[in-house]
């Protein structure tokens, strides 16, 4: 799976705690996060309100637990791992 596709899936999925994701829909959505986080820390460092870093973060909480949470079901093991 492609950077873009994953990113695409990652949001498609949002509440999705079923099924499986494979390893570079869940490391490519990780890079995606990263990269944007960053991209946003500069916007807001222009700007000078923390605002669209904030905004961003609370954004993509639930497709991050969601897509973790399909990470370890594609490893056989309980997406509750999640809490350890």
């Amino acid at each position: 799976m492609g950077f873009s596709a994953s990113i695409k899936s990652g949001f498609s999925n949002y509440f999705n705690f079923s099924g499986r994701a494979s390893r570079s829909e869940h490391w490519y959505f990780f890079l995606f996060c990263i990269i944007a986080s960053i991209v946003a820390g500069i916007v807001d460092g222009v700007i000078g309100i923390g605002l669209v870093e904030g905004l961003f973060s609370l954004s993509i909480i639930i497709p991050s637990l969601a897509l973790f949470w399909r990470r370890m079901h594609d490893l056989d093991k309980s997406g509750a791992w999640f809490f350890i």
